[in-house]
């Protein structure tokens, strides 16, 4: 009667939302401080469960903010690849910012360069500023042992990376260079992040008008983040190289690259805002070459991806 099952095989069910409601309420009353214990409980066994996204929500019930951290941590690659930037970002908005020292950034420095990257990209650039220069004041206090090894090199060249792209952003162009290539110099060659670098390259490049470099730099983290299955910064590279060769009258080559892009989003199920850029583009194209049917279909996807 207080049971719903979840599967076909009789293996899960869960208790009728009324009565854990009830049950809930009474735990609330009686016995409040067992609240937190029971959420690590669950937090913990929905993580040996592989169920991260309930791992997480229990540890923030719990507030347990440094494990839901590090879930949060481990978790944000996929989600971000999977368009679900609004979870992420939810997530990190209950994690309160920290005072102590020895909890600076929930002991996860990583997870908070990847959301100040989320924030630039999704066009909250004061936001990620004022987040990447509170993660450099924690990098900067490392001590010596870290500072050379390669994780801490990868986080600074991170930083670097949101750096260049921030000034490509304001329109700064040779700091944008500047702190692109030194984000090259410091993410090891074998890093998954240097895909950042290179397309924070391709925008300073794209911005001081040398197109044919800026080309270059998309096409290397198009294909840095195909062979890593960073699939976001591979739509997104490909996209810019599309606009590029747009703007250089290439409009064949735009096209094929801009259909390079739709179907990557289609196998993967991912409906990003820059993929309806994509459509947009593509429609532009068409307009060009008055199929205007087509354009419009186009540009129709892309405004309903993108609003």
């Amino acid at each position: 009667l207080f049971l719903v099952p979840l599967d076909d095989l009789g293996e899960w069910y869960r208790y009728h939302q009324l009565f854990a409601e009830v049950l809930q309420y009474r735990l609330r009353r009686s016995q409040p401080a067992l609240l937190p214990v029971l959420h690590r409980r669950a937090a913990a066994w929905f993580a040996e469960q592989g169920d991260m996204p309930d791992a997480i929500r229990h540890a923030l019930l719990a507030t347990d903010y440094a494990g839901a951290a590090v879930l949060i941590d481990q978790l944000w690659p996929l989600l971000w690849n999977q368009g679900a930037i609004a979870t992420l970002f939810n997530w990190m908005q209950v994690l309160p910012a920290a005072s102590e020292q020895d909890e600076a950034l929930w002991g996860r420095p990583n997870l908070y360069v990847s959301y100040a990257w989320g924030l630039a990209l999704t066009g909250q650039i004061e936001r990620a500023e004022a987040l990447r220069f509170q993660v450099a004041s924690i990098l900067q206090r490392a001590d010596a042992d870290a500072v050379q090894s390669p994780v801490h090199m990868t986080l600074l060249g991170r930083v670097a990376a949101l750096r260049a792209m921030v000034a490509a952003r304001h329109g700064n162009t040779v700091a944008a260079v500047l702190k692109a290539k030194q984000a090259l110099a410091l993410i090891p060659v074998d890093a998954m992040s240097r895909n950042d670098a290179f397309y924070t390259l391709g925008l300073a490049r794209q911005q001081e008008g040398a197109l044919d470099e800026a080309l270059l730099a998309y096409a290397t983290a198009a294909k840095s983040g195909e062979a890593t299955n960073d699939s976001f910064q591979a739509i997104a590279a490909h996209y810019h190289a599309g606009r590029v060769l747009t703007a250089q009258g290439h409009l064949h080559r735009a096209a094929a690259t801009y259909q390079q892009i739709l179907p990557m989003a289609t196998q993967s199920r991912k409906q990003l805002p820059i993929v309806g850029l994509a459509h947009i583009g593509y429609g532009e194209i068409l307009y060009q070459w008055n199929d205007l049917a087509a354009a419009v279909r186009q540009v129709d996807t892309g405004l309903a991806l993108n609003p």
